[in-house]
């Protein structure tokens, strides 16, 4: 049976609830699909919105790895673009290296942002003026520098 087929007896069949979308009941089937444990869902996903759901089905495909970022977005208070940015931009399979004190020494607020500034590489992505660009910027600042 087809999404839309379904979603035409979904109607017919519970028409106080409204209809459901065809393209939302196969997310509803590929949600089911890639969390079929359900202590998963209630941990993680099923405390994130809809939005934040489809973005992890449709941009993560490792099992892991969508768990991970739900979590992430979950500790972190991620909005659905903050989360989609850091999956494009693999955040999580980034992570710090550097040996710190941060978590002893400051508040979980600050210790996550000293923790997060020592992460590599910088993005200048914002800057729209690509790799040469910043390059020559950096260079050209530094040789400015050197002259004073």
């Amino acid at each position: 049976m087809s999404a839309h087929a379904c979603s035409e007896d979904q109607f017919v069949e519970q028409p106080a609830i409204g209809r459901v979308a065809g393209a939302n009941l196969m997310y509803m089937r590929a949600f089911a699909e890639a969390w079929p444990d359900a202590a998963i869902v209630q941990q993680a996903v099923g405390q994130l919105p809809w939005g934040h759901n489809l973005v992890l089905l449709s941009k993560l495909k490792a099992p892991e790895q969508r768990l991970a970022y739900a979590h992430g977005a979950i500790e972190h208070g991620w909005s659905r673009n903050v989360l989609a940015i850091h999956i494009e931009r693999r955040l999580l399979e980034r992570p710090g290296q550097a040996i710190t004190n941060f978590g002893l020494q400051l508040a979980k607020p600050q210790s996550d942002l000293a923790r997060e500034s020592l992460k590599d590489p910088y993005l200048f992505d914002f800057l729209g003026v690509g790799d040469e660009g910043i390059e020559q910027a950096l260079i050209g600042d530094s040789e400015a520098d050197d002259g004073e």
